[in-house]
C-alpha cells in the first residue's frame, strides 16, 4: 500500500468523522444535515481515490473510477446547497436556487460515471485521477458554485453581529476557502512547477481545512444553542409551577420552582406527594382525573399550600395525558397570583384616586378616538354646556370645535406616535350646545387608549380671560388711533381733507354705513354738510337754515340720538332732509365747539337698527371734540390762503401794471423826448448854417448838437430797458440774445446765451417776466459778483420751461428765504421770484462763497397769461 493510498483512506475515516461529529451534536438542524451530506460525498470521493492508488493493475484501478468521479462531480451542488443553508436561506427561495443546482450536479454526475470528465492515469505502479475529455465544463460549474457558495459566506459573516460568533463564522469561511483556493491554483497551473504541491500535501490541506471548520460549527452550535437544549432548560428556569401527577394523585414530575413555591424538602421524592397536599380544593382536580372523556384542558383559579403552612391563590391551567384512550395522569401548569391580587386592588386604589382627579379637576378633560369622544369629565361636560357624559360622547369631535379652528383638526392628528405631544398651551375656539362659541386653552398628545391610538385634551375654558384681553387690547388700540388721529390732525390744514379724515375716522370706530360732518354758522343761521361719506343720494352743498329743532338738539353739547323706533318724529325729510332720504334708522349726533360756541356736529348713521355703544360712544365723543380745533385751524388756514391768493392775484396785477408802465414810458421817451430833441437838433443845425465856420458861436453849436446825439443815444437805450422793441416784434429767445450782446460789450463781461427746445413764441406776459428776470440777473452779476464769465441757458421741456443762469463769481450764502432786507440784491432776488411764482414756476438760488451762483427758474406747462 502506498502513501498516497493511505492518505486517501485516513482521508475517508476522517470526513466521515468530522460530518458525523457535526451531525450528531444537532440532527434536527438543516446545517447539520447537508455538512453530513457534504462530507459523505467527500468521503466517497477519497475512498475513490484510496481504491485507485492501492491497485497496481488498470484494471482494477479503473473500477474505482466511477465511485470517486460520480462523486466528486455531486461536489459543487451540494457546497452551494450547504453555503446557502448556512447563510440562512431556507423555504421557496432556497428551493428555487438548489433544484436547478442538484440537476446540472446530477448530470455532471451521469457523464463522469461514463468517464466523460475524468480517466486513470499511471506513472510507474501508481494510478491516478486525472482530466478526461470534457473536464473544462466541468471545471466551470465548479468554480461557478465555488464563487456562489463562498459569496453567500461572506454575506454571512458580514451579517452577524455577535463578535465570538462572528469570529467562528470567519475561521469556517478562511478554513474552507483556503484548500480550496490552493487546490484550484494547482488544478488551473498557476503555481509555478517547482513549487507545484504533491497530491498527498493537498489532500492533507484539504482534510485539515474541513477539521477547522467542523470544529467551528460545533462552537457556532454552543454559542446558539438548539431547540432541544433551549426547551430542556425552559421548565427548569420558567417561573410558572409546573407538576404532572398521575392517575392516582402523586407527582410523577416536578420544576425546581414548584419545589421552591411549595416548600418541599430536597430529600423527599416526588412520588411520595399527593395532589391534595397542595392544592386545598383538590377535589376540582378529582374531578378531572375521573373523568372519561376529558376535556383537552380546563382553567382553575384555586389556592395553593405549601408545606410550611403559608397558602397563596393560583391560577391553574390544568392539561389531560391521554394515551390509547386512557387517562394516564394531569399536567398542571400554576402561577402564583397573589401578587397581580394586590396589583389589581392597588390598581383600583389608584383608579379610584385618579376617578377622583379626573371627576374634581376644573379643566376639562377628553379623550378622543376615531374623531369622536370616548371620554369626558364633569368640567368637560360643564364647559361644552351638555347634560350628561352621555349626551356629549354622542356628539361628533369636530361639532364642539368652531368653525374658524377647525382647519387645524385634520385626521392625521389621530394617528401620530404614542407619547406625541400635539398642542401645548394652544388656544382655540369651541361651541357649546347652545352654539355659543367660547375661547379654549388646549394641551393635548396622543396616548393608547383600549389598544388604539387616541388624543388625550386638556381644555380650560379661557373666555372671560380673552374677553378682558380683547378689552385691553381694543383700549391700546383706542388710544394708539385717537393719538394717530391726533397727529394727522395737528398736520392738515385743508378743511376739507380734515373733514374727510373726521368721517373716515367715524366711521372706523362705530363701522357705520353714513357719516357726515355739519358745520355751523350760527350768525347767519345756516349749517352745511361736508365731508360725507356712505351717501347713496347726493347731499345739497348749499347752506340749510338752521330750525329751532336743530338748537335745542345741538346746543346741548352731548351725545344726541336718533331712532325712528324710540322716536319716529325725528328724521323726518322737514327737520332732517338729509338723513331721512339716506334712509337711516338709527343715527348719533356728536356736537363739537369751541368756548361755548358751537361749531359742527359729527354725524354717524345705520339703515338698521344700531344700538350704540358706551366704547362707541366714548370713542366718537372724543374724535369730535378733537376735530373742534383741528376744524377751526383750517378755516383759519382757508381764510389765510385766500388772502395769499388774493396778495398773488395783487402782486401779479402789480408787475403787469409796472410793464405796463415801463411800455408806457418807453412809448413817451421814444415818440415824445425823442422827436423833441430832434427837433431842437434841427434848429441848432440851421443856426450853425448862418454863422461863420470858424467863429466862436459855431463851435458852441457843435458842442450843443454833439451833447443832443448823446442824450438821444440815451434816451434810445432807456426806452429800450424799459420795454425792447425786439421783444415786442421777435420774441424772448432774440430779445435775450440781443441783451447778452449788449451787456457784454457794455460791461466788458464774457455773456453766453444758448436756447434749445423753444419753438415759437411763448406766453406775452411770460417772455416779458423771463426777460425781466434775466435782466436783473445780469445786472446783480455786474454789481456784485465780479464774475467774469456768465451762461445764460434757456429750455423748452416737456414739463414746461427751464432758465438757467450761471456765473464764475465770489459767490455768497443765501438766506432761507431769500428774502434779505436791506439791501438791493434782496430786493431784486424778491422781485425775480414773484414773478416765477406769479406763472406757478419757482426761482432757486444755489450759491457758496467762492463758487459762483446758479439761478434756475422753472415754469410748467401749461402756461396762461397773467397781467
Amino acid at each position: 500500500m502506498n502513501v498516497e493510498a493511505i492518505v486517501s483512506l485516513a482521508a475517508t475515516v476522517l470526513l466521515v468523522f468530522f460530518g458525523g461529529a457535526v451531525f450528531l451534536a444537532n440532527p434536527r438542524s438543516p446545517i447539520g444535515r447537508i455538512w453530513l451530506m457534504l462530507t459523505s460525498v467527500l468521503a466517497t470521493w477519497a475512498f475513490g481515490d484510496f481504491g485507485i492508488h492501492l491497485h497496481e493493475s488498470a484494471p482494477a484501478a479503473e473500477s474505482f473510477l466511477p465511485v470517486a468521479s460520480t462523486a466528486l462531480a455531486l461536489v459543487p451542488s451540494v457546497f452551494l446547497d450547504f453555503s446557502l443553508a448556512f447563510y440562512g436561506r431556507s423555504g421557496r427561495a432556497r428551493l428555487y436556487a438548489i433544484v436547478p443546482a442538484y440537476g446540472i450536479g446530477l448530470t455532471f454526475a451521469a457523464l463522469a460515471l461514463h468517464g466523460y470528465f475524468f480517466s486513470i492515469s499511471r506513472s510507474g505502479n501508481v494510478h491516478a485521477m486525472t482530466h478526461g475529455e470534457g473536464y473544462e465544463w466541468f471545471r466551470a460549474w465548479l468554480l461557478l458554485c465555488l464563487a456562489a457558495g463562498f459569496v453567500f459566506l461572506v454575506i454571512k459573516y458580514r451579517m452577524t453581529r455577535s463578535r465570538p460568533e462572528r469570529s467562528q463564522v470567519l475561521l469556517f469561511l478562511l478554513s474552507l476557502a483556503v484548500p480550496a483556493g490552493v487546490a484550484l491554483c494547482v488544478d488551473s497551473s498557476f503555481l509555478p512547477e517547482q513549487i507545484k504541491a504533491q497530491p498527498v500535501h493537498l489532500t492533507l490541506v484539504g482534510i485539515t481545512g474541513m477539521g477547522v471548520a467542523a470544529g467551528a460549527l460545533l462552537k457556532l452550535r454552543l454559542l446558539s444553542p438548539i431547540e432541544d437544549f433551549v426547551a430542556g432548560r425552559v421548565l427548569d428556569s420558567a417561573g410558572d409551577l409546573v407538576c404532572a401527577i398521575n392517575g392516582n394523585g402523586y407527582i410523577t414530575f416536578a420544576t425546581e420552582a414548584f419545589r421552591k413555591a411549595l416548600a418541599v424538602p430536597a430529600d423527599r421524592a416526588w412520588g411520595a406527594v399527593h395532589v391534595k397536599d397542595f392544592v386545598v380544593e383538590f377535589e376540582r382536580v378529582y374531578e378531572m382525573l375521573t373523568e372519561p372523556f376529558p376535556e383537552a384542558g380546563r382553567g382553575f383559579e384555586l389556592r395553593y399550600r405549601a408545606m410550611d403552612g403559608r397558602e397563596f391563590p393560583a391560577s391553574v391551567a390544568v392539561t389531560p395525558m391521554v394515551e390509547s384512550g386512557r387517562m394516564r395522569g394531569l399536567i398542571l401548569i400554576a402561577r402564583d397570583v397573589s401578587e397581580r391580587r394586590e396589583l389589581a386592588r392597588l390598581a383600583e386604589e389608584s383608579e379610584e384616586k385618579y376617578r377622583n382627579i379626573v371627576d374634581s379637576s376644573l379643566d376639562g378633560l377628553m379623550v378622543v378616538q376615531n374623531a369622536k369622544p370616548v371620554f369626558v369629565n364633569a368640567s368637560a361636560v360643564r364647559i361644552f354646556e351638555y347634560e350628561s357624559p352621555a349626551a356629549m360622547l354622542a356628539v361628533p369631535f369636530e361639532d364642539l370645535i368652531a368653525p374658524g379652528s377647525k382647519a387645524f383638526f385634520g385626521k392625521e392628528l389621530f394617528e401620530g406616535e404614542v407619547g406625541k405631544d400635539i398642542f401645548k398651551n394652544y388656544e382655540l375656539k369651541g361651541l357649546t350646545r347652545t352654539k355659543r362659541i367660547i375661547d379654549l386653552e388646549m394641551n393635548a398628545r396622543i396616548i393608547r387608549w383600549n389598544g388604539s391610538p387616541a388624543m388625550l385634551s386638556s381644555l380650560r375654558d379661557i373666555t372671560e380671560r380673552k374677553t378682558l384681553e380683547r378689552e385691553q387690547a381694543l383700549w391700546f388700540w383706542e388710544q394708539e388711533a385717537l393719538t394717530a388721529i391726533d397727529r394727522q390732525l395737528v398736520a392738515m390744514v385743508d378743511l376739507e381733507d380734515l373733514l374727510n379724515l373726521v368721517a373716515r375716522s367715524a366711521r372706523a370706530f362705530a363701522r357705520a354705513e353714513f357719516t357726515g360732518v355739519i358745520l355751523v354758522d350760527e350768525e347767519r343761521e345756516t349749517y352745511v354738510w361736508r365731508g360725507v361719506w356712505g351717501n347713496v343720494h347726493p347731499v345739497p352743498a348749499a347752506p340749510l337754515p338752521l330750525l329751532d329743532v336743530h338748537r335745542d338738539l345741538f346746543l346741548k353739547e352731548k351725545t344726541i340720538t336718533f331712532s325712528r323706533t324710540e322716536r319716529p318724529g325725528l328724521i323726518t325729510e322737514g327737520d332732517f332732509p338729509v338723513l331721512a332720504r339716506e334712509g337711516l334708522v338709527t343715527a348719533a349726533g356728536f356736537p363739537f365747539g369751541i368756548k361755548k360756541n358751537l361749531r359742527g356736529v359729527v354725524i354717524v348713521g345705520f339703515r338698521r337698527e344700531h344700538g350704540f355703544k358706551d366704547r362707541e360712544l366714548r370713542l366718537l365723543s372724543s374724535l369730535a371734540g378733537k376735530s373742534a380745533i383741528a376744524i377751526s385751524n383750517a378755516e383759519l388756514y382757508e381764510d389765510l390762503r385766500e388772502r395769499e391768493q388774493q396778495l398773488e392775484k395783487l402782486t401779479t396785477a402789480r408787475v403787469a401794471s409796472h410793464e405796463e408802465e415801463r411800455r408806457r414810458i418807453a412809448r413817451e421817451i421814444h415818440d415824445g423826448l425823442g422827436q423833441m430833441l430832434t427837433a431842437i437838433k434841427f434848429h441848432v443845425e440851421v443856426l450853425e448854417d448862418s454863422v461863420g465856420k470858424d467863429s466862436k458861436e459855431r463851435k458852441q453849436l457843435e458842442e450843443i448838437k454833439t451833447l443832443l446825439d448823446s442824450v438821444m443815444t440815451e434816451a434810445r437805450e432807456i426806452s429800450y430797458n424799459l420795454m425792447p422793441s425786439v421783444l415786442e416784434d421777435f420774441g424772448l429767445v432774440p430779445a435775450l440774445q440781443l441783451l447778452c450782446e449788449n451787456v457784454s460789450r457794455r460791461l466788458n463781461l464774457n455773456v453766453a446765451f444758448r436756447s434749445h427746445g423753444i419753438d415759437g413764441r411763448l406766453d406775452r406776459s411770460l417772455e416779458v417776466n423771463l426777460y425781466r428776470i434775466v435782466q436783473e440777473a445780469l445786472n446783480n452779476v455786474a454789481k456784485h459778483s465780479g464774475a467774469s464769465t456768465v451762461d445764460v441757458q434757456l429750455l423748452g421741456m416737456a414739463g414746461g420751461t427751464r432758465l438757467v443762469i450761471e456765473d464764475d463769481g465770489k459767490g455768497f450764502t443765501p438766506s432761507g428765504s431769500g428774502k434779505a432786507v436791506g439791501s438791493d440784491r434782496g430786493i431784486g432776488i424778491v422781485s425775480m421770484r414773484e414773478r416765477a411764482v406769479s406763472f406757478g414756476g419757482t426761482l432757486t438760488i444755489e450759491s457758496s462763497v467762492g463758487k459762483g451762483t446758479t439761478i434756475i427758474v422753472e415754469i410748467p406747462k401749461p402756461t396762461q397769461a397773467h397781467g
